[in-house]
């Protein structure tokens, strides 16, 4: 069976108590921002962005080489726009979109990663627990079928200190790619940051942690 790839999937965020309800704005990116600081790697500033100012932020690529760079920004008053701008513009690697519902999407540049448009054609998911995250997901149809077709595992490797729980919400779905239902369930959960990242050429393994 071929294998292409570690990809790592990441649902990790700050956990807003009670919180049942998307929340998603159209005008994310203009979201007014004052005395914003960073010198970290790019995925710790995206997820850093998504938990301070509680928008959705997914990532998703196949990531090659050292990830241990860092990038400093330093924005005095501005908007999450100009956050975004100067990440992407001192790290090439990345480019960042704005869906329509207003979750922000930031994408490997000339290195996509198809599972993220895997369409889901249904999903309905009751007060779903983090830790069953991985296997809710792994057996989705379609996900399954990708999976099994590009010689993929799925699960959740545990790393650092242990994830904080997450709010009781439900999750209904139909017709929506894979970026959109974790969209979806980011923003329900009150956890806001979700990662796809194929990091290796083999084996092919996918490392959910939500």
């Amino acid at each position: 069976m071929r294998v292409f790839g570690i990809i790592t999937l990441v649902l990790a965020l700050a956990i807003v108590p009670g919180s049942t309800t998307a929340q998603l704005s159209p005008r994310a990116s203009l979201i007014p921002i004052n005395n914003v600081d960073f010198d970290d790697r790019a995925l710790n500033i995206l997820a850093a962005l998504a938990d301070r100012y509680k928008v959705v932020v997914g990532v998703y690529g196949i990531l090659r080489g050292d990830d241990s760079g860092t990038i400093k920004i330093s924005i005095r008053k501005g908007t999450l726009k100009d956050v975004l701008d100067a990440l992407v513009n001192q790290d090439a690697r990345f480019e960042w979109s704005q869906s329509a519902d207003g979750s922000i999407h930031v994408s490997i540049k000339q290195a996509p990663l198809s599972l993220a448009a895997v369409k889901v054609s249904s999903l309905d998911i009751e007060n779903p627990k983090r830790i069953d995250a991985a296997q809710l997901l792994s057996r989705v149809p379609e996900v399954s079928s990708w999976l099994q077709q590009h010689g993929c595992s799925m699960d959740e490797m545990l790393a650092g200190p242990p994830p904080r729980d997450w709010g009781h919400f439900s999750v209904r779905i139909i017709d929506r790619p894979l970026s959109g239902v974790l969209d979806e369930i980011a923003a329900r959960s009150g956890t806001y940051f979700w990662s796809v990242i194929q990091y290796n050429d083999q084996p092919c393994f996918i490392n959910v942690r939500p």
